[in-house]
């Protein structure tokens, strides 16, 4: 008992803990409370980036749609005016010829 209790304060010395009041199991608990509280928060942190990460890759995603249809509308106005000039040269070329 004595050589394990002299093996658990050495650990504990090592670890941060200096003098015997600090290596007291109520201390060791409220130590042990506080590093199980911080973990506990630190997976609220990473469970809301998580989800915020996740809300951010949608409205990414939305957006990306949005513009790879705007640029398919854009590819069919430029197709439909570059037909049109000339066509409507055509015509006012005919036109022309007529008056």
């Amino acid at each position: 008992m004595q050589r394990a209790l002299a093996i658990r304060r050495a650990a504990l010395a090592t670890r941060g803990f200096a003098t015997e009041a600090e290596t007291s199991p109520s201390v060791i608990k409220v130590v042990r409370d506080l590093q199980r509280m911080h973990l506990e928060s630190l997976d609220r942190m990473r469970a809301e980036n998580e989800a915020f990460r996740h809300e951010i890759k949608g409205m990414f995603d939305k957006l990306s749609g949005e513009v790879h249809e705007v640029r398919e509308q854009q590819m069919l106005l430029n197709s439909f005016v570059c037909w049109s000039v000339p066509v409507a040269g055509v015509a006012a070329a005919g036109l022309a010829y007529f008056l």
